[in-house]
Order: structure tokens, then sequence, then C-alpha cells
């Protein structure tokens, strides 16, 4: 695969999103952890995925952890996607494909990264198959156990009775 490899750092970029901000990674950094997913607006699995991840988003959010969906397509057919999905999080277009390139040039990619940018997870080689959404927000978990910075994770108390 080319592009970026799990322990690299999730490079920067600024697209306009369906709901006509702009955003990227940079505007997460030490705030959030992401989950990109690179999709095309016209394959079916990939805007399933997407449906998939919208219906755990709640999930995804008590991770600490922001969704940006990127989709190789005008802002028209990202739009679409955005509004026949009911996606609640941020759906970005890259019309020229530019973006994705950097990354994968496979669709659908997916990558995780932690709040500093260092990418934990990669999903984007010909034939593999997307992870389902308990294999990402595991991964999610356990970036915030292995965060010091994070803070500690709440254990249940420990009891002292013999």
């Amino acid at each position: 695969m080319n592009g970026p490899k799990e322990g690299d750092m999730l490079s920067g970029f600024r697209l306009q999103s369906a709901a006509g901000e702009t955003l990227g990674p940079q505007d997460y950094k030490e705030k959030k952890n992401l989950v990109v997913v690179f999709f095309d607006p016209r394959c079916a699995p990939c805007t399933d995925f997407l449906s998939d991840m919208a219906a755990r988003y709640e999930d995804y959010t008590e991770m600490d952890a922001e969704v940006l969906a990127v989709g190789g397509g005008s802002l028209d057919e990202v739009r679409e996607v955005a509004a026949s999905r009911g996606l609640p999080y941020p759906v970005l277009a890259d019309p020229d494909g530019h973006v994705r390139s950097r990354y994968s040039g496979v669709v659908p990619a997916v990558f995780v990264a932690d709040r500093f940018g260092e990418i934990r997870l990669v999903r984007a080689e010909d034939g593999e198959h997307l992870p389902d959404q308990t294999a990402i927000l595991d991964r999610l978990a356990l970036i915030e156990l292995e965060c010091p910075e994070c803070g500690v994770p709440t254990w249940g108390a420990a009891s002292n009775e013999e």
C-alpha cells in the first residue's frame, strides 16, 4: 500500500464539508481522536459503511473521537450522501482526489489516529475488508487506555473487603 502506515503521522488537509465548513484533521489536533474514512459516493458498500458509523456515532463520541468522511466526488454528490444517509459527522468533498491519493489509492479506506495525529489503524489495502464498527471502537478504547496525557480511565472501585 502506498501512503501512510500505522505509526506515521496523519497529514493535514482542509476540504469543504457538506455543511459548508472547511475542515481537516488539524482542527481536531490535541482535542479528539480521529477516524478518517475515504469513500466513493457511488459505491453502495462505502455508503452502507458510513450509515453503520452513523448508527454508532454516539459510541464514537463517547470514545472522544470524531469521524471525518472524505468523499471522492463533487460537493453536490457528497451533500447527497450526507443528507440521504443522515450522517451526523462531517462529510468532506475531495473532488479532484488529491487528498485520497496521498493516503490511499483505494476506497473505501479507514485511518484511525490518536489526538496527537499518530495513525493507529489502517484499512486501505486492495481486497481487504473494512473493519466492523466494534473493531474501530476497540482501537479507540485502546488509544484512550494507552494515552497518559488523556487522563486515567475510570475503572470500577476496588474492594478492600476480605
